[in-house]
């Protein structure tokens, strides 16, 4: 386990935390010793279905949003076209097939180059669950612990072998503890288109986006079944690149709060409406009939831009690393 101060990434006791990392014993393997013989096995990118709009079968049974709207890098992005665009969120589909992380990123590679290190997991449900709680652990022991055996059970179909307690690697900017990580990805070109949204005050500077500081990225790092309850992320505009695997994502206009605002003080941007129950929901309070919901599915490679103030319930549909960057 290695243990260090925050930030470190800008300082040569970095090179030091990389050094020793790889001269102590290697991490305890992430492969399955059931799986001896599969050359895929560590991999992350398990998604059930290649197919990029479409919801996989571990999600059937779900209640369908109208689709988000989809544009692709060939579409126009004139400023008076993006200025409109941005009104609303948007898919852009194979935006970031270019990041080598894409390819790197696979439970084998993450334990060798990082198994050591100490990262926090959030266990529990969501975190509305009465027993939500934190907990630090290597990242070795969250892949063998959490990721792991959610991998097996998507490949063989076997639920009957949950785990008592999901974890989930959120929101954490995991690239100031591990930098070679972020090498591996790169700002998205749309966060530099420069345009105010409705949402926002038009009268109040808008940060310089000329550096990587005005910029704050968050890690989403978690098996199938990890859950971001519905809320929103305030005045901060959201591009949400999908990384590996793939999840769902709801989301609701801001002109919706006052049928999804229900909770005070720390949660006052949470909702306590569980969107995996709509129907259920809906039948108990009738007004949310009047939500206009629309959803995506991310899968590797997409982006999704959330505009400010926008309700969005993200739930996993396989293993998952999502990166955020807030802006």
């Amino acid at each position: 386990m290695i243990v260090t101060g925050f930030p470190l990434a800008r300082t040569n006791l970095m090179a030091v935390v990389y050094q020793l990392h790889d001269v102590l014993p290697a991490p305890p393997p992430v492969v399955s010793p059931m799986d001896p013989g599969s050359s895929r096995s560590d991999q992350i990118s398990l998604s059930p279905s290649s197919c990029p709009g479409s919801i996989p079968v571990s999600a059937a049974g779900l209640h369908r949003f109208s689709p988000v709207r989809e544009v692709t890098l060939d579409d126009s992005f004139s400023p008076s076209v993006y200025r409109d665009l941005i009104q609303a969120p948007f898919v852009i589909r194979d935006a970031i097939q270019h990041w080598p992380a894409l390819q790197l990123w696979t439970l084998e590679y993450l334990n060798k180059s990082a198994g050591h290190r100490l990262v926090p997991v959030e266990l529990g449900s969501t975190y509305l669950d009465s027993a939500w709680s934190q907990s630090l652990m290597t990242l070795n022991q969250f892949l063998r612990v959490h990721v792991m055996p959610a991998a097996h059970r998507v490949q063989s179909d076997d639920d009957d072998d949950e785990p008592a307690t999901v974890g989930y690697l959120a929101q954490y900017n995991l690239f100031a503890l591990l930098p070679h990580l972020r090498s591996h990805t790169s700002i998205p070109d749309q966060i530099h288109r420069r345009t105010t949204s409705s949402t926002s005050d038009a009268h109040t500077p808008k940060p310089s986006l000329d550096s990587t500081d005005a910029i704050r990225i968050n890690a989403w790092f978690g098996p199938r079944g990890t859950v971001t309850p519905l809320h929103h992320d305030g005045n901060l505009n959201n591009m949400f690149a999908q990384v590996v695997g793939s999840k769902r994502v709801v989301l609701f206009p801001p002109s919706d709060s006052h049928l999804l605002a229900d909770l005070d003080g720390m949660l006052h941007n949470t909702s306590s409406v569980d969107v995996r129950k709509w129907p259920e929901e809906v039948e108990a309070r009738l007004e949310l009939a009047q939500a206009h919901g629309v959803e995506a599915v991310c899968r590797a490679g997409d982006l999704l831009y959330i505009p400010p103030n926008y309700w969005h319930h993200v739930e996993s549909l396989a293993t998952s690393f999502s990166v955020s960057f807030w802006f």
